[in-house]
């Protein structure tokens, strides 16, 4: 499934993470944003500094497990594992799935797009099932 990116986001490859842990110290679920599928956990926030880099590394964790992002940047550093496209990110592991809806919106009006999804969360919805 896809994730909507928020302003900054915090995401983890779930498989190269101890996935509970890290839910739990980095309180998993605090802001009503956070998201995550099969592949993806994603902590959301306003800006990326808000996401504490001295607890991931005491985690053991390394820039394979994780990427920061920003609405306005993209990913703060290669991760490869993580497609992005316009507010929406995705494992690559997904692109069989996700990739040719996503790529619907490329060849749509703003307009064309409220008027199929109404809003970026029932498109989100629509490209999940």
């Amino acid at each position: 499934m896809a994730l909507y990116l928020h302003l900054s986001n915090l995401i983890f490859n779930k498989s190269t993470i101890d996935v509970e842990n890290v839910k739990e110290r980095l309180q998993f679920g605090i802001s009503k944003l956070d998201q995550e599928d099969k592949y993806l956990l994603s902590f959301a926030r306003m800006n990326p500094t808000e996401f504490d880099l001295d607890l991931l590394t005491d985690l053991g964790l390394t820039q394979k497990d994780f990427v920061i992002t920003s609405r306005y940047g993209g990913k703060l550093f290669d991760a490869n594992w993580l497609n992005i496209y316009s507010d929406y990110c995705w494992h690559e592991l997904q692109n069989e799935k996700i990739e040719p809806k996503i790529k619907e919106l490329e060849h749509i009006s703003v307009d064309e797009f409220l008027a199929k999804y109404e809003t970026p969360a029932k498109f989100l919805i629509e490209l999940n099932r």
